[in-house]
């Protein structure tokens, strides 16, 4: 997750903004991800901040990777929504 944030950020100074102040808000503090050596904890993550991510994704049209998230941390709500923007993205084909 935090690969998807360091790589979106490089492209927009408005995601850069929007993250820094989500970073600095309490329920951002709250979720912080935990670090061992090796491996990340991403079960701690809060849905605000997911639906954030999730939105910048899609106005990227990163779909597949929105794909990946809603089924990662299983938000089977949004889930229909990212799948509905694939099939319409690909339609044309």
């Amino acid at each position: 997750m935090r690969k998807i944030i360091f790589y979106i950020s490089l492209f927009s100074d408005e995601v850069k903004l929007k993250l820094d102040k989500l970073g600095k808000s309490s329920k951002a503090n709250d979720s912080v991800c935990v670090e061992t050596e090796d491996e990340i904890d991403l079960t701690k993550i809060s849905s605000d901040f997911l639906e954030t991510i999730l939105n910048i994704l899609e106005h990227y049209d990163l779909i597949k990777l929105c794909l990946i998230i809603c089924n990662k941390f299983k938000l089977t709500s949004k889930l229909g929504r990212y799948a509905v923007s694939s099939c319409l993205k690909y339609q044309s084909l």
